[in-house]
């Protein structure tokens, strides 16, 4: 899902997302509110969780809690302590990040030293799904499938392909046959040397 599509499914559980700092703060809301277990403003991080059930104790009585929303107390201590141990501070999440990207450096310098790139990892043949963006007005996706098609020697009217459209912009997403690394270098070079696809991803 596309991060329009996670606020727009937040805003019909009448959730904003305007607290949401980043993608993973979004999937996490969203996936409290589909389990029902979300409390609007009551855990941002894992040092209010333990507030939040203090506060859970001291303010409601046993069967006033029980009685919540028809939500027992273990599972709001539950649903707390999920929320707690999943949600991380901005700090963390950079951390975690890079972390990851310290990981794929490594993989990628061990790679270059074996003279190997990042496509030569993919079991071959293989559909590959490639997504470029350009301007609505441009009409990219006949180029795109007249570049796949020919790289591939495809009939470029048998390619599998979908598009969504955001304002002047549109994003043309299809599935390349390739038989191999080499051809898939191609494809990726033909399409980054058109001057009217914005990105090649």
């Amino acid at each position: 899902m596309t991060t329009g599509e996670l606020r727009a499914e937040l805003e019909t559980f009448g959730l904003g997302s305007e607290d949401c700092e980043d993608r993973l703060d979004l999937e996490r809301k969203l996936k409290a509110a589909r389990r029902g277990t979300y409390r609007e403003g009551k855990i941002k991080t894992a040092e209010d969780a333990g507030g939040y059930l203090n506060s859970q104790r001291t303010s409601s009585s046993g069967p006033a809690i029980e009685a919540m929303d028809g939500i027992s107390s273990q599972e709001i201590k539950a649903a707390a302590f999920d929320q707690a141990l999943q949600q991380t501070s901005v700090q963390g999440q950079q951390a975690q990040a890079q972390s990851f990207d310290a990981a794929i450096q490594d993989r990628l310098d061990s790679m270059a030293k074996k003279g190997q790139k990042v496509f030569d990892l993919l079991d071959y043949p293989c559909e590959h799904e490639i997504k470029i963006v350009g301007a609505k007005a441009s009409k990219i996706e006949m180029r795109v499938r007249s570049i796949v098609g020919d790289t591939t020697g495809t009939d470029p009217e048998v390619l599998k392909t979908s598009s969504r459209e955001k304002g002047k912009w549109i994003s043309i997403s299809v599935m390349a046959p390739v038989s191999s690394s080499e051809m898939l270098y191609d494809i990726y070079a033909r399409l980054n040397s058109e001057e009217r696809f914005r990105f090649v991803i």
